[in-house]
């Protein structure tokens, strides 16, 4: 599980604007594109592509993950289509125009939604060993109860 605790640790940084900005090496859309890295990061998109998808974008907050996208989308439009409950989107505002309240929100809910993430992964990973315990556990016991 040391994997997904690293995970957690290096989406933390996506919290803020500027380094998902930085996250876009290089886009395939220019700065006066619609879908230009600026706009979706401040849309809360990091990048995240792949060999198969190297388009890929995922929200901090959410943790949707798009890709597809052409040069005419709306970063925003597509997030909130996407992912009618984020927080995040539902605001459309960029990280600059938060007030710092609101900020200090996104990042509680987003080390909740991360810490949630990580603990559900460990519970289900452990409850195929529990439950083979607890069978093994319930036939010692049954065996001496019929002693």
């Amino acid at each position: 599980m040391d994997l997904e605790l690293k995970q957690v640790e290096q989406r933390l940084p996506m919290l803020f604007e500027k380094n998902r900005l930085a996250s876009f090496k290089s886009w395939k859309f220019n700065d006066r594109s619609k879908c230009s890295a600026k706009k979706l990061a401040e849309a809360g998109f990091y990048y995240a592509g792949t060999p198969d998808e190297p388009d890929g974008v995922q929200c901090f907050l959410c943790n949707k993950a798009l890709d597809g996208w052409e040069k005419e989308d709306n970063p925003w439009d597509e997030h909130i289509s996407h992912s009618k409950n984020c927080e995040f989107a539902k605001l459309r505002l960029p990280e600059a125009k938060l007030t710092t309240d609101r900020f200090l929100q996104f990042c509680l809910e987003m080390v909740l939604v991360q810490s949630k993430n990580y603990v559900t992964k460990v519970v289900e990973s452990n409850k195929k060993e529990f439950s083979q315990k607890y069978t093994a556990k319930k036939k010692t016991l049954n065996g001496i109860r019929k002693k």
